[in-house]
């Protein structure tokens, strides 16, 4: 469905840090505590996709797959951005620390599909709020494709929800 196969400006291993003008944000540490904080987030909505994969029914499995396949595309944009920021990689958010509480882990796949819609909406809304805030440069780039992505989860949730309740 998405071209995950194909990378983005910022894989280009041509642009160093230092050529960068996204080290201009090096000393924001707000905006890199917020950048960790989106990075963490999506490394919890990852897991919780593919647990929402386990509960779906093969054809509703290939749309689930596709978000989980975004959230994998987010971290990596996200990685890429706070290095191209910092100069430095990150250390990669290990599935084992972030704790996702059991009330968010999905029983049942309605449940997951309206509790992922929701927390999609909150997600377009962070990183729209992130674009909105900084100067127009490529960084501004991956946000507007993640935030786009949030989007478009959304309302594929809500076309999923709206299948299961109409049968």
């Amino acid at each position: 469905m998405y071209p995950y196969h194909q990378k983005t400006n910022l894989y280009s291993s041509t642009l160093t840090a230092k050529e960068s003008a996204l080290t201009d944000y090096s000393k924001d540490k707000r905006l890199i505590s917020l950048l960790r904080l989106a990075q963490a987030e999506s490394t919890s909505l990852e897991a919780f996709y593919r647990n929402l994969l386990s509960l779906a029914e093969p054809n509703d499995a290939q749309n689930i797959r596709s978000l989980w396949l975004d959230e994998k595309k987010h971290l990596a944009l996200l990685e890429n951005l706070l290095y191209h920021i910092t100069g430095k990689r990150s250390e990669k958010t290990e599935k084992t620390t972030v704790q996702q509480n059991e009330s968010e882990m999905p029983t049942t796949l309605t449940d997951g599909l309206s509790y992922a819609f929701q927390k999609e909406l909150a997600d377009a809304d962070f990183f729209r709020e992130l674009y909105l805030n900084l100067p127009p440069d490529e960084s501004r780039d991956v946000l507007f494709e993640i935030m786009s992505d949030k989007q478009n989860h959304a309302m594929l949730l809500c076309m999923l929800s709206a299948h299961r309740k109409n049968g």
